[in-house]
């Protein structure tokens, strides 16, 4: 029998403490379970802006909610964690990041999750005539927030957020990692395709190019040992 789903129990559940994490931007529920499953919180709430999306998660048995996260208002410390992966850069730009982190930061009890693709390299891919494919996806819908490490910890410090932890996923050694296009490949495309993309440079990096970046970002004081188990890696 299919999970019956309503809003109204959805919001009594936020109020009274049952939901471990909210999950910002979540399309079809990938993240929920991800994190779910790394943090060891069994319950999560999917919180997307597109009713096709939430019906989607819905489908697939996840608790679920259709809401503008800039404007979504619940109690402070309602969820142990919020979650926003792959997400952030599809916001309009810097301001809505902040307001959106903001809220994270009021409505999590311990700490905030972040995976975000990585632009860190962008200006050197270019200058060697490539670039990472997600570097160019135009709005609406594309990366139109393109945050680097910088700009995060730009924002944690506005926000009063003094202890966090940065780490570097997916990494290209040179440019025949299939992340890394010519540079006057097409927008709006995804991994290497010599048909479509043409050749690209045969470049050797002088360091690791990095494809995402988590980050850890604590809303309250944590042991150092519970801590350390948050941080740890995962995948």
């Amino acid at each position: 029998m299919p999970a019956i789903f309503d809003d109204q129990m959805i919001f009594q559940d936020i109020r009274t403490g049952r939901f471990d994490f909210a999950d910002f931007g979540s399309c079809e529920g990938g993240s929920i379970d991800y994190c779910s499953r790394r943090f060891d919180a069994p319950r999560g709430l999917g919180i997307d802006i597109l009713q096709h999306e939430v019906d989607k998660m819905r489908a697939s048995g996840f608790d679920a909610l259709c809401a503008d996260i800039t404007t979504f208002d619940c109690p402070a410390a309602s969820f142990r964690f919020v979650s926003m992966m792959d997400f952030l850069e599809h916001l309009p730009d810097f301001d809505v990041v902040e307001r959106i982190l903001g809220s994270a930061k009021r409505i999590a009890r311990d700490f905030l999750f972040i995976r975000h693709p990585s632009f860190e390299d962008e200006h050197y891919l270019n200058a060697v005539g490539l670039k990472q494919y997600w570097t160019d996806w135009p709005g609406p819908g594309g990366h139109t927030a393109k945050m680097t490490v910088a700009d995060f910890t730009t924002l944690f410090k506005k926000l009063g957020i003094n202890q966090y932890a940065i780490t570097y996923r997916c990494p290209a050694l040179d440019a025949s990692d299939s992340v890394i296009l010519p540079i006057d490949a097409p927008p709006n495309q995804h991994h290497y395709n010599k048909a479509a993309h043409g050749p690209k440079p045969l470049v050797r990096f002088p360091r690791p190019v990095y494809g995402q970046i988590d980050i850890f970002a604590c809303v309250r004081p944590i042991r150092q040992e519970d801590w350390s188990r948050i941080i740890l890696p995962f995948d």
